[in-house]
């Protein structure tokens, strides 16, 4: 997916649990705890926010 999908996903989606922003940091943050780095996962974190 383009980077402004992924950037609309986690404006707008959301779920039982909380937003799919959410659900990705924590999934990247109990990687990173356990040493796994996942570079494609922090990209798309760090992506800076769409401009309307």
């Amino acid at each position: 997916m383009s980077d402004d999908e992924y950037r609309r996903i986690f404006a707008e989606a959301t779920g039982k649990f909380g937003t799919t922003h959410d659900y990705a940091r924590a999934t990247h943050e109990q990687l990173l705890q356990m040493g796994i780095e996942d570079r494609a996962l922090a990209r798309l974190l760090n992506l800076p926010k769409q401009r309307n």
